[in-house]
């Protein structure tokens, strides 16, 4: 986030906890644009795939949400994943996929439910 305010010219607050408090809000929501992103993205390619591997989409999402998060940084050159030990690589992964396992989970749930006659 430092980085991000170096190249914009303007830090969140000259307070140090202000603006750490901002830099986590803001980490949160960026996370939160990542997520939705990712869900968006594999509600449009479910609604117009007949018969799709629901597997290869919840991977598929999950690897999106990943790339969402982390191009930026790499962008920034905040980091280059090139340069991360496989724990690293592990620890930003394995939650990015149970995301697009849960997305494509709760997708095909909500898909698959009978309309009541009051939502019609």
């Amino acid at each position: 986030m430092q980085k991000m305010e170096e190249w914009l010219g303007k830090p969140v607050s000259s307070d140090g906890t202000t603006a750490a408090n901002r830099r986590s809000g803001i980490g949160a929501l960026l996370g939160i644009a990542a997520g939705l992103s990712s869900g968006a993205l594999y509600g449009l390619v479910r609604s117009r795939w007949e018969d799709p591997p629901v597997t290869a989409l919840a991977i598929g999402a999950g690897v999106t949400a990943n790339l969402v998060g982390t191009a930026p940084m790499v962008a920034m050159r905040v980091t280059d994943p090139r340069e991360w030990p496989a724990s690293s690589w592990l620890m930003d992964l394995i939650p990015h996929l149970v995301f697009g396992f849960a997305t494509a989970a709760t997708f095909e749930r909500m898909r698959s439910r009978p309309r009541s006659r009051s939502s019609r």
